[in-house]
This record gives structure tokens, sequence and C-alpha cells, in this order.
């Protein structure tokens, strides 16, 4: 904001939630991938993304 003089735009709160579970995620795949399992997402029948785990 000061170097550039642009305005300060709040991104909202799900635009967070958003990062915090695509961090959550990035960070469960690769530790389930050290373990020995992969990971891939499942989309059940209300939208909401659960994660199912297989070993490789």
């Amino acid at each position: 904001m000061l170097k550039n003089g642009v305005a300060y735009v709040d991104q909202g709160q799900d635009y967070y939630e958003k990062q915090y579970r695509d961090r959550v995620a990035r960070n469960l795949r690769k530790r389930a991938a050290s373990l020995g399992f992969d990971i891939a997402p499942k989309v059940v029948e209300n939208g909401i993304q659960n994660i199912a785990l297989s070993t490789s």
C-alpha cells in the first residue's frame, strides 16, 4: 500500500478460510505421502469435499 500507492482491499473471511483449507489439505497430502498413503479428494452428495485415504 505504501510502496505502490494501491488502496487496501479487504478480501473477506471466505478468502482466508479457503487459503487455510488449501494449506491444510496440502500439508495432509505431504504427510500422508511420507507415511505411504495416497490421498484423493472425494465429493459427497451435499457438495462438501472430503479426503479419502488409500495405501499405495
